[in-house]
């Protein structure tokens, strides 16, 4: 799985109020019924290196990154990034997610799919979603992937 997109937080958040060691970030895809496909919350914790889980800032404190080096991470998400993109537009930051060998029960038909990223709660720098409509997605591979793009 491999999520790339930007948005806007909401007027009172900032990148720098966001703060994954202490909020949660929860992960759900959803299908056209808004079903659930897949509902991961990522760990709170800092990364402490090979055989841990955890989020990292930089050091210019523009990119904080989820790393999950467990050997088994939950439903295969290995790495989510948030950056900061304020630069471009204020308020504004880029997420990056990267899943491997996880559960994602995408069929023909389900599509088209909508991924919800929640980043602590309304107050504490709010959630993003995304709709991808049928023309955004299509299947390779006999069936087994589902590629959306916007």
């Amino acid at each position: 799985m491999k999520f790339k997109g930007e948005y806007t937080l909401p007027p009172t958040s900032t990148f720098a109020s966001i703060d994954p060691t202490a909020v949660s970030v929860q992960l759900i895809t959803e299908d056209k019924t808004n079903t659930p496909i897949f509902d991961v919350v990522l760990p709170t914790t800092a990364f402490a290196g090979i055989g841990s889980a955890g989020w990292q800032l930089n050091g210019n404190a523009t990119k904080w990154r989820s790393r999950d080096k467990t050997g088994s991470p939950q439903n295969g998400v290995i790495s989510v990034s948030i950056f900061d993109r304020s630069a471009k537009s204020p308020g504004r930051v880029q997420l990056k997610i990267r899943g491997r060998d996880g559960s994602y029960p995408v069929e023909l038909g389900d599509d088209p799919v909508q991924l919800l990223v929640f980043l602590g709660d309304d107050t504490e720098g709010g959630c993003a979603e995304t709709t991808f409509t049928a023309d955004d997605c299509r299947f390779v591979k006999v069936q087994t992937s589902l590629i959306c793009k916007r």
